[in-house]
């Protein structure tokens, strides 16, 4: 083996310190809870928990041993029987088994609570003469390696990433209070400094917004930013979603998907009209249609935090700041980024392939959409606007969605698209929405006592169906509902291939292939008509002159 260069020794030794680190928070947490626990135990007894702990720890020692030594004497006989056996009498489960793991609680029992040394010795005894027997040939289980410990390749030392985030911000002194009492207060008060340090985030985002104008910031204070990032202690035991959020380095281009600090870098170069805000926010005053620079990013924050509380709701997880409490990503809800979406929004305009598309000054588009990503556990996602404004057909909608959805990226995602559907066919039909347009038929579909109900969530609810499960041949929906889905949110001819082959739509797919085959026939008798009406005309015109 080559011996390794320097940089390799110095490469092992920091992933041999980072790993130290983390054994030595996760024992830290231990010895807390402990300690806790033990004064618990003290103040319902009215005895000292360590004298407690210490007896009982010789009960349980002393039963371990006794059954420790009856397994050696029934492995002993047992031995002695086999042998008065012939071999092809012998049965390969004759050893009886300790129980798993038995020895292996023995010693660290004798080893945390310090049990006298008569105890300590005969555990060591019984140890060392049991050896585990070996399993039969068919019983034999593949030995597992235990996962590796994730190893950040982001070497910060501790408090590096927190330094560079509060670096010349007079929140420091504040926040970095917070985080000590959250190092040592109950489980019970961590929501209360979880909320005050969410207060914090939206006063430095407002700081951050303005200056975004006039200066570039570090990538630490984009990141608390974007994902409300702000000590990687916070997140110590899922550092491998710390470390993605930091590397991924991408930028919008034409993808759509804007993070709080790009969203409002865009509208403060002009190249993004800010959103409609209430004149009542800027004191009666009308705001300037042509801001740029701070102005325009002043205009847009009085939007950003409204953004968010609509993806979270009213009384949902209001925390803004990214901890391991609430940040839990899986296979269900993988964290929002523009990789995600890419794939997510190619699977949902395959179940929809119309929703972008308008009808403009007799010209036919596409537009793009705009998804604005923010920090937080929101399981909603909604329209902020069906377009940018002053800009009806020619600019897509802006969707909001959380970062970190609590259970379901996917319906989340559908959730905010169905509310875009929604709202632009609303206000694309003004005040005729109610009879005409994508609305006026879903309406036309319910009776008059139906229409009570809440006609838009339904909508949004079948709207997840459509894309979930009737895209699959998995039936879910009302016949009603599906024909209406199938003729206003049509699947592209892809996915429509893939259910011919029979179910609930294969008798849609073949009237609606027998329509398109005669309008395609009428289409060429008209052409033919056409011609023969001008060949006559031409014949005509020639015998006159």
């Amino acid at each position: 083996m080559a011996p390794l260069s320097r940089e390799q020794i110095l490469q092992y030794i920091k992933k041999l310190e980072t790993k130290v680190k983390q054994y030595q928070v996760v024992l830290k947490k231990r010895d807390l809870e402990i300690h806790s626990l033990k004064t618990e135990l003290t103040k319902i007894t009215g005895r000292d928990a360590e004298e407690i702990v210490a007896s009982e720890a010789v009960k349980e020692t002393t039963k371990q041993t006794s059954a420790a030594q009856d397994a050696l004497t029934q492995q002993a006989l047992q031995k002695v029987k086999a042998k008065t056996k012939p071999l092809e009498e012998r049965s390969d489960t004759f050893v009886k088994k300790v129980a798993p793991g038995t020895d292996q609680k023995i010693k660290d029992a004798a080893k945390a609570k310090k049990t006298d040394d008569f105890a300590a010795a005969a555990l060591e005894a019984a140890s060392d003469s049991a050896p585990e027997p070996e399993k039969p040939a068919e019983e034999k289980e593949e030995v597992k390696a235990a996962p590796e410990v994730f190893t950040s390749s982001v070497n910060f030392e501790a408090g590096q990433f927190l330094s560079a985030v509060l670096e010349g911000e007079e929140e420091a002194d504040e926040i970095k209070g917070l985080l000590e009492r959250l190092e040592t207060c109950e489980p019970d008060q961590r929501r209360a400094i979880f909320t005050s340090l969410t207060g914090i985030y939206w006063r430095m985002v407002a700081s951050f917004g303005k200056r975004l104008a006039r200066e570039s910031l570090s990538w630490e204070k984009r990141l608390f930013m974007r994902y409300g990032m702000l000590d990687d202690k916070l997140m110590s035991d899922r550092q491998e979603v710390w470390e993605r959020l930091y590397l991924d380095k991408s930028r919008p281009e034409d993808s759509g998907v804007y993070f709080i600090d790009e969203w409002l870098e865009e509208i403060s170069r002009g190249n993004i009209k800010y959103s409609e805000i209430d004149e009542m926010s800027l004191d009666g005053r009308k705001p300037d249609p042509n801001a740029r620079g701070e102005v325009a990013i002043g205009y847009e924050l009085t939007n950003v935090p409204q953004m968010q509380r609509m993806c979270v709701g009213a009384r949902a997880n209001q925390c803004a700041i990214l901890v391991q409490d609430y940040c839990a990503p899986s296979r269900d809800n993988p964290v929002v980024n523009r990789a995600w979406m890419k794939d997510a929004m190619k699977s949902v305009l395959s179940c929809d392939y119309i929703m972008f598309d308008r009808k403009y000054k007799g010209e036919e588009k596409v537009v793009q959409p705009f998804f604005i990503v923010q920090p937080g556990y929101g399981q909603r996602a909604g329209c902020w606007e069906p377009w940018s404004p002053g800009k009806k057909g020619t600019t897509g909608p802006r969707i909001c969605i959380c970062a970190f959805p609590p259970r379901n990226s996917m319906k989340t995602l559908l959730m905010g698209i169905a509310d875009y559907r929604w709202e632009w066919a609303k206000a694309d039909a003004m005040h005729y929405w109610l009879s005409e347009g994508l609305t006026g038929k879903w309406l036309a579909l319910f009776s008059r006592k139906e229409q009570r109900k809440d006609l838009k969530q339904i909508f949004a609810d079948n709207y997840q169906l459509w894309v979930l499960f009737e895209s699959r041949r998995i039936p879910k929906m009302e016949k009603r509902h599906r024909e209406f889905f199938y003729t206003n949110c049509p699947f592209n001819d892809e996915v429509k291939q893939r259910l011919k082959g029979g179910g609930v739509f294969a008798r849609m797919i073949e009237l609606e292939d027998a329509k398109k085959k005669r309008d395609e026939e009428e289409a060429k008798e008209i052409e033919r008509m056409k011609a023969e009406r001008e060949a006559r005309k031409a014949k005509r015109a020639a015998g006159a002159g």
